[in-house]
C-alpha cells in the first residue's frame, strides 16, 4: 500500500488478465530492499536500467488486480479515506520513503499524482489521525503535502521504528 501511495505503479496488461507491479527508482539500494520484500512476487528478470533509473516489475497476480481496482479510478491513480485508513506504521514508512523528504524541519511528501482533491483528502486523514498540521503546497507547481515541525515530529515518531 505504501509504496503504491509513494513511487510504485500497478500496470494493467493490455492482453493480460491480471495487473503487476511496477516499481523504479535512482537509489538503487532502496528498490532492492523492496524488491528482496517482494521476491516471491518477482518475475524472471525483475530488474531493468534506464539511464540512471532502475526498475522492478512482478508477475501478474491477482491480488494486484485487486489493489489496481482499489487505487486507480478511470485508469488513474486515486487516493480515499478507505485506503488511507487501512495504513499501518509500514505503509506510512515506505510511502515516506519512496516520495517524501525532510527539508528545514518539515516533511514534504509528494503527492501531486493524486492532484488537489487528493491531497486534500490526504490532509483530512493527517488531520482525523491526530498527526494534524499539514497543509496543501504547490512547489514549481506541483502538489505537495506538508507537515508543521510538529506534525513532522509526530510522524517520524509513528514510523521510526520501520525506518
Amino acid at each position: 500500500m505504501g509504496t503504491v501511495l509513494g513511487g510504485s505503479s500497478l500496470v494493467k496488461p493490455k492482453k493480460g488478465k491480471n495487473c503487476y507491479i511496477f516499481m523504479r527508482c535512482a537509489d538503487k539500494k532502496w528498490l532492492e530492499y523492496k524488491a528482496y520484500e517482494l521476491s516471491p512476487l518477482a518475475s524472471q528478470r525483475p530488474f531493468t536500467k534506464e539511464g540512471n533509473t532502475i526498475r522492478w516489475h512482478s508477475n501478474c497476480y491477482p491480488v494486484f488486480t485487486d489493489y489496481y481496482n482499489l487505487f486507480y479510478k478511470s485508469n488513474k491513480k486515486a487516493v480515499n479515506m478507505d485506503i488511507l485508513d487501512s495504513l499501518r506504521d509500514i505503509g506510512l514508512a515506505i510511502w515516506y520513503a519512496d516520495c517524501g523528504k525532510l527539508h528545514k524541519n518539515k516533511i514534504i511528501l509528494n503527492t501531486n499524482k493524486f492532484g488537489e482533491e487528493g491531497t486534500k483528502t490526504i490532509v483530512k486523514y493527517f488531520d482525523e489521525v491526530g498527526v494534524g498540521e499539514t497543509n496543501l503546497i504547490k512547489e514549481r507547481q506541483y502538489t505537495r503535502l506538508e507537515f508543521s515541525p510538529n506534525a513532522t515530529t509526530k510522524f517520524l515518531l509513528i514510523v521510526a521504528n520501520r525506518i
